[in-house]
């Protein structure tokens, strides 16, 4: 496919057919990744991974999805229990009805010149809203209906993204650690939480290392934090090249004010 090809052919199409705002916006989350895969024949790709692309609530998700598939600029696979659904783009540069010049039919004495331009306008205008055909279903296609059949629960969705992370074994064992400290707190992740902090603890591991990432949850737990207060990474540093470390943050101290609306105020 040719990604600007497709993007033109997708807005010619939608000046003679109708499609939602969210339908719009899920086909370009589709489009993007992919063409991140090369423009692969088929592609997975997790719901909670297009629903943060795309904005969408769950219900949203789901009828846009149906909806694209209707209009047969997609088709999907929606697969039992933890797998993500599979997904082909159906290119509409290649199933756009061809334009080609309509020919003048010979005028006879009693037509006019300003005939001809009308028969062509109206003959453009059939072409231009020639229906494009739904294609079959994947094979082996589980069809979605509007009560939500074959929506992933939320402890399957929470699992999934737990899954689609990997840390080392350290920093794997100190976040599965904090995931269980929430969890006594009452204060589990919803899906969306969860992609954000785990995807902010490996850019965090990245910038600062595994070790700091490791040193300022471990503070956070020690000092019952609602939060992870990134802050103390750097703080950390500094402390370090005085002869502190990560230990001494709270540990017997009463918080400052600051500290008191970090650990609310940076709670993801």
């Amino acid at each position: 496919m040719n990604y600007l090809l497709e993007i033109k052919a997708f807005y010619d199409w939608l000046e003679v057919n109708q499609l939602s705002t969210s339908g719009i916006a899920l086909w370009h989350a589709l489009m993007h990744i992919a063409n991140k895969t090369g423009w692969r024949d088929t592609f997975t790709v997790a719901t909670v991974v297009l629903s943060t692309k795309t904005g969408l609530k769950r219900d949203a998700f789901y009828n846009a999805r149906t909806a694209l598939q209707n209009k047969g600029l997609i088709s999907f696979k929606v697969r039992t229990g933890n797998q993500a659904a599979v997904y082909k783009i159906n290119s509409l540069v290649s199933i756009m009805p061809t334009q080609t010049p309509t020919q003048v039919p010979t005028q006879t004495p009693t037509q006019t010149p300003t005939q001809v331009p009308t028969i062509n306008k109206q003959n453009k205008t059939k072409q231009n809203k020639k229906e494009i055909k739904p294609p079959n279903p994947l094979t082996g296609e589980v069809q979605q209906v509007a009560q939500g059949e074959g929506k992933k629960t939320k402890r399957e969705e929470l699992k999934e993204i737990r899954n689609s992370f990997v840390f080392p074994q350290e920093l794997h064992k100190k976040v599965n650690e904090w995931l269980l400290y929430k969890k006594e707190k009452q204060q589990s992740y919803q899906p969306t939480g969860l992609h954000r902090l785990l995807a902010q603890i490996k850019n965090k591991s990245a910038e600062y290392g595994e070790q700091a990432v490791i040193q300022v949850i471990d503070m956070a737990i020690a000092n019952n934090y609602q939060g992870i207060l990134w802050s103390k990474i750097t703080e950390g540093k500094r402390g370090q090249g005085d002869g502190t470390g990560y230990g001494n943050y709270g540990a017997n101290a009463a918080p400052t004010k600051n500290q008191k609306q970090q650990q609310y105020g940076d709670m993801l």
